[in-house]
């Protein structure tokens, strides 16, 4: 019985053997002409280890595997068994009927990938070598004409002797060189789609719905370790295809990890990143770590105590990158900073010592709340709106500056939330000089400004570039943009009563709008960002899109604003610019982002509320000493980022030190700079 035991408990205690899966477990191809890559996965005491590039396949079918791809080369199904040292799995393998072959889904991604549709290509004004495409693929009509209307690049009898497919793969002469090979996933999409009749778009099309990345290693390890990806694209007729082959690689941070072209990811150093992936117009994201193991961990937990939930958020990106915050900064130095942060002055010496020689255990929020209740906290983030709207004379002209900062002023007074403010702006009608929130509209007088202006102030994302063209980092398209546009086509802006002001009223009808540099005339319709049905509603446009872009789940609007607030505060914002949120500018620590955003929402929108959350957090009251764990930090706040005070606030700031105030020129003596309307003043 005791031998039997011993035996058990040794058979128990042995350790299990590695494992082997392979992703993806099943495959359908979507057509002849579509592929899979297999990832062979080992995975040994919780540790996931891509070993694709040692194991062997074994095909049962009529397919063909080649470098880890499986392709088929004619209708059936089959298996593919997977052998890694003394295991090996099978994989079914069969051929589906939703095939997707149009020019959008098969053919711009491959002029994507091969850089023929940018400026210094065919792309150009006026393309090159009379072979002209629109940039970045913003026409898909003209196109797909470009390519196929004279019969010159285009072999219907024989595909694959086709010019398009010729130049590109160098077996003739091209310009542009050598864009990819023969046997190419891209020379394929090519072959399939000129099979097919070489189509131009139509509306029936099947149209992308997802694109995701699978990265099998959620953590990388070691320096040099490596990890193949999966990019698959799913479309409206449940077609999934695996689209690695056809997709653009690159990581937000090349120091972390790079990404090569086929999509094999390489850990550097310690740190995170995103790996980015595009396939044709389309941009999708995932995080990336490599947690490669410190000789000695600091001690984060043990010297940093939370004080509410940015804290403990903070301290669980601070314990997982090894980084120690810097110490809490003394009295002296938080007084004023956050008298400086939160209304834009000195604090003057009484007031210092008043503080510091407080024995109030509750001395530093009864500071900040009665901060917030100083009519300086009014001023100064009046100046912050009138920076974000573009306050100023030149375009608003004295009445109308007057008018817009007095709102502005009022509705900080009635501590108003910002989805209001944001809604009563937008929706405004009205004469600007007499109306303050009518002049949101006085620096949009082409629907273009007006489109511009919203996506940057309410929503935190540029949208400029697609204007003319589709968007060279991010989803955005020219019909993006002029679909947009189309809420702000039921108003008109026209001659005020008084000279120089402007008149903002609603239309009864929606203005037409076509979108320009178009093949064939397409008209622009209202369509909501991120949704595919146009807009229909009794209620002024204005009033649909402020209604969305302040609802509860819209994901735009609190985040824009949580960043703005937490950048005022902290020296620079979660994501940077502070207007230019994409796939491929994510935030440095999402899950700061998520709780600053979720924040933000649950104090229902209160500026001060979340004001106060930031000024009370410890991170705000680090100092700005850093230590050998954190002195290259410049992303996850563990230490104070010094930074320089606004013009405005240093004016004061030398007038109340040398005792002798400025005067401005239509002001009263002795008004401070922080309480200027607008930035085109002279002091005299």
């Amino acid at each position: 019985m005791f031998l039997a035991l011993t035996v058990w408990a040794s058979i128990a205690s042995y350790p299990a053997a590695p494992t082997v899966r392979v992703i993806p477990a099943e495959v359908v191809l979507p057509g002849l002409y579509s592929e899979q890559r297999l990832i062979v996965l080992e995975e040994d005491s919780g540790k996931v280890r891509d070993v694709s590039g040692e194991a062997k396949f074994e095909v049962k079918g009529p397919f063909v595997v080649a470098g880890g791809v499986v392709r088929a080369e004619s209708p059936g199904n089959g298996s593919i068994i997977v052998r890694y040292g003394r295991q090996q799995r099978e994989v079914r393998v069969s051929v589906s009927e939703a095939t997707v072959s149009n020019f959008s889904a098969t053919v711009q991604p491959v002029l994507a990938k091969g850089g023929c549709a940018a400026r210094a290509c065919h792309g150009a004004e006026g393309g090159q070598a009379g072979f002209a495409l629109t940039l970045f693929n913003v026409d898909t009509t003209a196109d797909a004409r470009a390519i196929s209307a004279d019969g010159r690049r285009i072999n219907a009898e024989a595909p694959e002797r086709s010019l398009v497919l010729l130049k590109p793969t160098a077996t003739v002469s091209h310009g542009g060189g050598k864009r990819f090979s023969p046997d190419s996933a891209a020379a394929r999409a090519l072959t399939e789609w000129i099979s097919k009749g070489a189509e131009v778009e139509n509306g029936d099309a099947p149209f992308l719905t997802d694109l995701s990345i699978h990265l099998p290693v959620e953590r990388f390890t070691t320096a040099n370790e490596q990890c193949r990806v999966l990019v698959t694209a799913t479309f409206s007729n449940g077609a999934k295809k695996d689209v690695t082959g056809l997709a653009l690689f690159s990581t937000t941070d090349d120091g972390v990890a790079t990404v090569s072209e086929d999509g094999v990811v390489t850990a550097l150093r310690r740190g995170d990143a995103y790996l980015v992936a595009r396939y044709g117009r389309y941009i999708t994201s995932v995080p990336l770590l490599v947690d490669i193991p410190l000789k000695q961990k600091p001690p984060v937990i043990a010297r940093y105590q939370p004080a509410n939930e940015i804290d403990r958020v903070l301290a669980a990106r601070w314990e997982r990158m090894g980084i120690a915050p810097s110490s809490v900064a003394d009295d002296w130095t938080f007084v004023r900073r956050v008298y400086l942060d939160l209304i834009g002055t000195l604090p003057k010496p009484e007031e210092v010592s008043a503080y510091v020689n407080s024995r109030s255990p509750r001395k530093k929020e009864e500071l900040v709340d009665s901060l917030l209740r100083r009519p300086e906290f009014i001023f100064y983030w009046t100046q912050w709106w009138g920076d974000m709207l573009r306050i100023e004379r030149n375009t608003m002209r004295e009445a109308g500056v007057r008018a817009f900062s007095q709102y502005i002023r009022t509705s900080l007074l009635n501590n108003k939330p910002l989805d209001q403010m944001a809604r009563e702006m937008l929706t405004a009608t009205g004469r600007t000089f007499t109306d303050g929130p009518a002049n949101y509209f006085r620096p949009t007088e082409r629907v273009e400004d007006a489109v511009v202006q919203f996506s940057r102030v309410f929503m935190g994302v540029r949208m400029d570039c697609a204007q003319c063209h589709n968007h060279p980092h991010e989803s955005w398209t020219q019909n993006d943009f002029y679909n947009l546009a189309m809420f702000f086509r039921q108003t008109r802006l026209r001659a005020g009563p008084d000279r120089d002001e402007v008149t903002v009223e609603n239309l009864p009808q929606v203005a037409q709008l076509n979108i320009p540099r178009r093949a064939v005339r397409t008209p622009a319709v209202p369509i909501l960002p991120g949704t595919r049905e146009p807009v229909e509603s009794d209620k002024n446009l204005r009033e649909v899109l402020a209604e969305w872009v302040t609802s509860p789940d819209n994901e735009y609007f609190a985040r824009a604003f949580a960043n703005r607030l937490w950048a005022r505060m902290m020296g620079r914002g979660v994501f940077e610019p502070l207007d230019d949120y994409r796939r491929t500018n994510p935030p440095s620590d999402p899950a700061l982002m998520d709780a600053l955003t979720r924040l933000l929402r649950e104090r229902g929108f209160d500026m001060r509320a979340f004001l106060r959350e930031i000024a009370l957090s410890r991170a705000y009251s680090l100092t700005s000493d850093t230590n050998p764990s954190n002195e290259k930090d410049n992303r996850f706040f563990s230490h104070y980022y010094p930074r320089r005070v606004p013009a405005e606030v240093l004016a004061d700031m030398i007038a109340q030190a040398t005792n002798r105030p400025d005067q401005y020129n239509g002001y009263p003596e002795g008004t401070r700079a922080i309480a200027l309307e607008e930035p085109n003043t002279f002091s005299r």
